[in-house]
């Protein structure tokens, strides 16, 4: 192909002295119809593409496109024989590896079926243990052999004769999500006063990224001197909750109180959740509250004070708490308008269903992810929140029910006026951040965004960025963000050096004021952009374009494409700071 016909006004390359362009998405135009710099394509008006200038001799990535088909096809038949042997071999070294697998999956197997003979056979002499403790335990009592048909109510009453200090001595607790944070210590403080403890969560195995397991959690609550029975169970599964609660009737003879602590939160805005972070949140937070609620009532009402306790907020009605993150809004409401319902509902058969929320930022491994380590000096301890429900549910059933309560009034009530110990940076104890749903949060000076570019914006308050040109790029960058950069821009960059300065940056232009540092981002970037250290510094200096350095191939840009071409406006701006 030795002339260039233009894709819009259709002349020839000979009848122009100016040479001709070449777009990303493959049009050939005239410079009379596309000039230099990035443009929607004249023929498929495509978005704001890149564009090439067509000189000899063409980049090889260009001339390619030029080849005349004879000699193109010409080399086919010997690559795809060289494709057919290697995949042959890749496929061969495949079936090998197969076998080896259904191998080890039947030795899996067996191992399975083996250790459920094994968990069974433990499963009934613990049964048969607790038989004889029983029996030792309350001579006075006549006692079956079949655990199920204990006589409950003398047992639980026994049980407080010989702890007169324990209000909750032999009562069942039914805890979700308790296997890390605010559940875990609710079960944890239960535990240490008699209360036997239904550990139901989700994590059997250790998280990566979060702390504690079921069965870690049931060891704490053993050493605390209670009793716990490990469930694992997801609450958006119905099989898996009624499995649950059956295995808990049967071990410990019945459930006076439940906490629905599971949660899951994502604050994004309407246009940024997916619907499956939607299903999520509503599912757990929603159904599952109103799921393990309904399932545990019948077993409530033969209770002497039975509770049911949602970590759920206020339902406040100011459009603050709607229309940052409406999907987490609804769904943890979804929780606390259980309360109202159930509250009315459940009323006559002396069910007490109440909410509690804590009043600041609680240290969970929630709001750690959302802010970063240093939200622990902004928070205070699981421990109030789990304080505060214990309070809560000592009380008679039938004279508190319908409430949205917060940690610390309860704990007022309860005569506790310094709250300094549960800070977890008790110097820091006035600075807490003040938790969502809350009036006092719109008047505090804290807030999520503020904690995180304390967090994230280590590099706002100081200017060693180290030496070298690359850092005086990135020093120049951080002196010139702002909020309105910020709003334009609305991208997470990651930048990875090569060459002689070879490093990782961060550009976060997504949150507060923006902030840049060396390393990894600590979400994942919108787009990463890699070169060599020397054309870096000539490109954010204006001396390389961007487009001609990606086209070039001395750019290279994974992720979203149209987020990292927002950066030559920074560029341009940037140009004369340098």
């Amino acid at each position: 192909m030795n002339s260039y016909i233009c894709n819009r006004c259709y002349s020839t390359k000979s009848r122009r002295k100016k040479p001709f362009r070449i777009t990303q998405c493959g049009h050939i135009f005239c410079d009379n119809c596309l000039d230099e710099g990035i443009r929607p394509c004249p023929r498929c008006n495509n978005g704001e593409i890149a564009s090439l200038q067509l000189e000899e001799p063409l980049l090889p990535k260009v001339a390619s496109l030029f080849i005349p088909l004879n000699e193109a096809i010409q080399p086919l038949p010997e690559i795809a024989n060289f494709q057919s042997a290697q995949t042959k071999i890749i496929l061969s070294r495949f079936y090998q590896i197969d076998r080896k697998y259904n191998l080890l999956k039947e030795e899996y197997r067996k191992l399975a079926q083996n250790m459920q003979i094994i968990t069974e056979k433990y499963r009934k002499l613990r049964e048969n243990m607790e038989t004889i403790n029983m029996k030792f335990a309350y001579p006075g009592n006549v006692i079956s052999d079949n655990p199920s048909t204990f006589n409950r109510r003398e047992i639980l009453i026994d049980a407080r004769r010989m702890h007169i200090d324990r209000k909750l001595a032999g009562l069942t607790i039914f805890v979700t999500g308790a296997s890390r944070g605010i559940g875990k210590s609710i079960a944890l403080k239960a535990a240490r006063d008699g209360a036997n403890i239904v550990v139901a969560a989700k994590t059997a195995e250790p998280h990566p990224k979060l702390p504690g397991t079921v069965y870690s959690a049931v060891a704490e609550i053993e050493e605390a001197g209670g009793k716990a029975l490990p469930c694992i169970v997801d609450i958006r599964d119905e099989g898996q909750v009624k499995s649950a609660v059956e295995n808990a009737i049967n071990k410990f003879g019945g459930i006076d109180i439940v906490v629905n602590n599971a949660s899951a939160i994502s604050l994004t805005d309407t246009l940024a959740t997916d619907m499956k972070k939607y299903d999520l949140m509503n599912n757990i937070n929603a159904r599952g509250t109103f799921l393990v609620s309904k399932l545990c009532i019948p077993h409530l009402k033969k209770s002497a004070n039975p509770h049911i306790v949602n970590i759920s907020p206020p339902l406040n009605m100011k459009p603050i708490w709607f229309q940052n993150h409406l999907a987490y809004t609804m769904a943890k409401y979804g929780m606390s308008i259980c309360v109202l319902g159930m509250a009315e509902e459940f009323k006559k058969d002396g069910i007490a269903v109440n909410a509690v929320w804590p009043k600041t930022a609680i240290h969970t491994a929630a709001i750690e992810m959302l802010t970063g380590p240093n939200s622990s000096n902004y928070s205070r301890k699981a421990e109030i929140v789990a304080d505060a429900v214990y309070a809560l549910i000592c009380k008679d059933s039938r004279s508190v029910t319908g409430q949205f309560l917060i940690d610390e009034d309860i704990l007022r009530k309860e005569g506790i006026t310094d709250f300094k110990h549960y800070a977890c940076n008790p110097e820091n104890a006035d600075n807490l951040m003040l938790d969502f749903f809350l009036d006092d949060y719109t008047n505090s000076k804290l807030d999520l965004n503020t904690i995180k570019d304390t967090v994230k914006q280590p590099s706002q308050k100081s200017n060693d960025f180290g030496n070298g040109k690359v850092a005086e790029i990135f020093s120049a960058i951080n002196a010139n963000l702002n909020s309105e950069l910020v709003s334009k821009t609305n991208a997470l960059y990651q930048f990875n050096v090569k060459g002689e300065e070879a490093s990782t940056w961060y550009l976060d232009l997504r949150n507060g004021n923006g902030s840049t540092g060396k390393g990894e981002p600590k979400d994942p970037a919108d787009a990463t952009l890699t070169m060599n250290s020397e054309q870096f510094f000539a490109m954010f200096s204006g001396k390389l374009k961007p487009t001609t350095a990606f086209m070039t191939g001395k750019l290279k840009i994974s992720g979203n494409l149209q987020k990292a071409m927002k950066l030559e406006k920074l560029m341009i701006s940037l140009k004369a700071k340098l």
